[in-house]
């Protein structure tokens, strides 16, 4: 259902109050990416950062890739090759974690590239810095596409 679940997502997102969105992402920053981060992006992740860069929904925003240079600029919110490269620096993250998007006091969404479905789609999770770094408290959906739809119904029905 994950490759559908994104479909009618992408389909729908754009009728949601507050929608924003970056600017496409080339497939040769998104490679740059791939090499800053050492890790493959899924084909959700790819078409999702290809066709929005990033997504804000009328308060709730979606990491994403925001710029071209990737600099340690101290500026991450929102970018996630940035942000997850300074956590992973800090020693705050697991490796394989990329950031998705900050959810509320200490509390992130992460996709788990330790954790692949058979279509190699990471796991969307919750993690809570507890001081020490980040640690999953569960899992919230089982791919990009399924966390996306689940977000774009929620804005539709308020």
């Amino acid at each position: 259902m994950s490759k559908q679940s994104f479909d009618k997502a992408v389909r729908l997102v754009k009728k949601c109050e507050g929608f924003d969105c970056g600017e496409k992402v080339s497939s040769d920053v998104i490679e740059k990416a791939e090499q800053l981060l050492g890790l493959k992006f899924s084909e959700q992740e790819r078409a999702y950062l290809s066709e929005f860069g990033y997504i804000e929904l009328d308060g709730v925003e979606l990491y994403g890739i925001i710029n071209e240079d990737f600099e340690d600029d101290g500026e991450y919110e929102g970018c996630m090759v940035e942000w997850t490269l300074h956590e992973r620096k800090a020693g705050n993250i697991r490796w394989e974690w990329i950031a998705l998007q900050f959810v509320d006091e200490g509390g992130m969404m992460f996709l788990d590239h330790s954790d692949l479905d058979e279509n190699g789609e990471p796991k969307v999770i919750f993690a809570e810095d507890d001081g020490e770094g980040y640690k999953k408290i569960g899992r919230s959906a089982d791919d990009l596409g399924d966390y996306l739809l689940e977000l774009v119904e929620e804005q539709i029905e308020d």
